[in-house]
């Protein structure tokens, strides 16, 4: 069984665009992405993406859903679905519920002039407009901060470094390392309790950062 973990908790919560009319998001594409999740090489859960281009920006829905079972029987069980709202690549609106094993958390985050404003779960206070999420779906989140968790949303103090041909190194209040190739994400790798956790891509159609960089 998992135990709650801090790390755990922060990544659960589990990229020259053009400008556009709002007739023209609105008659915009579409993307998805679906991550397979294994623990030591047992699938435990799936995390799906749907992203689109509308009047109000890019739109993207993101859902996980884990279980762990133990002699048959769930020993652990973590859910999550999170809307999220942006335009010219900064955050619109998050809003977001989560239940970590009988936890329940939440995250809001509202645009406001020159700062976003969140109430969460884990944080109340205003981040500047450069934040992004933990959803990950860019690679251009590498290059910015802090990172909003998506489940509590509490403001993550983060560094970036390469560490392979399509592998970066997530450290700080986050321990992970994120794969991005062709300028998508393609899939995350952790460890939990000394569990290895990684998320592959299953399927996909479109490509939800090139969506993201016509917003």
């Amino acid at each position: 069984m998992m135990a709650v973990s801090t790390t755990r908790r922060a990544f659960l919560a589990g990229s020259g665009a053009a400008l556009l009319t709002s007739t023209a998001l609105a008659s915009g594409g579409s993307a998805t992405r679906v991550f397979g999740i294994w623990r030591d090489g047992s699938e435990i859960g799936e995390q799906r993406l749907e992203a689109r281009l509308t009047d109000r920006g890019f739109e993207i829905d993101i859902k996980a859903d884990i279980a762990v079972k133990l002699l048959g029987l769930t020993a652990y069980r973590y859910t999550l679905e999170n809307r999220e709202v942006w335009r010219d690549r900064r955050i619109v609106s998050v809003d977001s519920s989560c239940n970590d094993d009988g936890d329940r958390e939440y995250v809001q985050v509202r645009r406001r002039d020159d700062r976003l404003e969140i109430d969460a779960s884990g944080y109340s206070g205003t981040q500047p407009l450069e934040a992004v999420t933990t959803s990950y779906f860019s690679p251009a989140f590498r290059g910015r901060t802090p990172w909003i968790s998506t489940q509590s949303g509490k403001p993550l103090d983060i560094r970036v470094d390469k560490r392979g041909a399509d592998t970066w190194a997530v450290r700080g209040d986050l321990t992970v390392d994120l794969t991005y190739r062709d300028g998508e994400w393609r899939g995350a790798e952790f460890t939990i309790d000394g569990d290895r956790i990684v998320y592959e891509t299953r399927r996909s159609t479109g490509e939800i950062a090139q969506l993201w960089r016509q917003a």
